[in-house]
């Protein structure tokens, strides 16, 4: 439910759940590796800003908050990334409500938005972190019942 201000309170995220191994071959050898846990968002939470006619979906992690600066952006969609890790922190939303009916409908448009961003070259690369919050925001905004319920596990 929403808390005072409008913010959903934060849902953590179980790491394990969010963080599966991933194998490939290679010269012959299984190599399994994570993400990176400072890469696992902990925390999710989401709110409304009326005024704005915003939607926002902030990831929290590991380590603390830092400075943000918008990164891919258009007309409905803005990513706010960290500005020394790359981290996608947020999520902005512009236009439209806090109904999931809303959310369903600009996935394509998140989904392009955090392509780009995944596109640009970085260092650290940061794509594993873009795909677990594309896999977060999926969940939120496929979900009736999230945030405003318990979170989901991953699929």
């Amino acid at each position: 439910m929403p808390v005072s201000g409008g913010a959903w309170e934060w849902k953590d995220l179980n790491q394990e759940d969010w963080n599966q191994p991933q194998s490939e071959d290679f010269r012959g050898e299984r190599l399994v590796a994570f993400v990176s846990p400072y890469d696992v968002p902990e925390a999710v939470r989401g709110y409304y800003d009326e005024g704005k006619k915003t939607f926002a979906i902030e990831l929290k992690y590991i380590g603390g908050d830092e400075t943000l600066r918008s990164a891919a952006k258009d007309e409905t969609v803005t990513l706010w990334i960290g500005r020394d890790s790359k981290r996608l922190y947020r999520i902005d939303l512009k236009g439209g409500s806090q109904e999931p009916k809303w959310m369903v409908q600009v996935l394509p448009e998140v989904d392009e938005a955090i392509d780009e961003l995944a596109n640009e070259p970085q260092l650290p690369p940061r794509t594993d972190n873009y795909e677990l919050a594309r896999r977060i925001f999926r969940k939120v905004s496929t979900n009736p019942s999230t945030p405003f319920g318990q979170l989901p596990e991953p699929t």
